[in-house]
């Protein structure tokens, strides 16, 4: 019984092994990929390309989703700034939430419109984009689209 757990163990290192190996390739030291097109740079040593804006990082919010999604920071900083006065969330969570659902939905539209898409959404009191963003990624789980997703939370918020 030892022998054939030993046999299972190295046939599963065997296995993982190189899936591991290729895995730690995708992601060298020193480059960045950009999400919206798969294009491989050059990274700085500095937060600002990771997929996450970290907590005291001296980067803006909206030269993170900038740098994050090619599209221009000035037109992020006045959604930011909107998105602020809707939901609680600081700037950098704020960020750091339409950066996750950017991504999980696969780029698929410009960051700008899934943001004002979300502004779109009729105000509640003491509101939460993390609770909105949750609901979103429930209703798109089980197959709604973008729009419909969006439809069924506004109609949600006003019932």
């Amino acid at each position: 019984m030892e022998r054939a757990e030993t046999r299972s163990r190295m046939m599963s290192a065997a296995v993982l092994l190189p899936a591991l190996l290729a895995l730690q390739g995708c992601y060298e030291d020193g480059e960045a990929v950009n999400i919206a097109t798969g294009e491989t740079t050059a990274r700085s040593s500095d937060a600002t390309e990771t997929l996450w804006l970290e907590p005291g990082s001296p980067v803006a919010p909206a030269a993170f989703l900038s740098r994050l999604s090619g599209e221009e920071e000035a037109a992020l900083a006045g959604l930011l700034s909107r998105a602020g006065g809707q939901w609680r969330e600081e700037p950098r969570m704020i960020a750091n939430r339409f950066a996750g659902l950017w991504r999980d939905n696969g780029a698929t539209l410009p960051l700008s419109g899934l943001i004002t898409d979300f502004l779109a959404l009729p105000r509640r009191s003491g509101n939460t984009l993390s609770a909105e963003i949750q609901s979103y990624r429930v209703l798109r789980d089980q197959g709604e689209d973008h729009r419909s997703a969006l439809a069924r939370l506004a109609q949600v918020r006003h019932d």
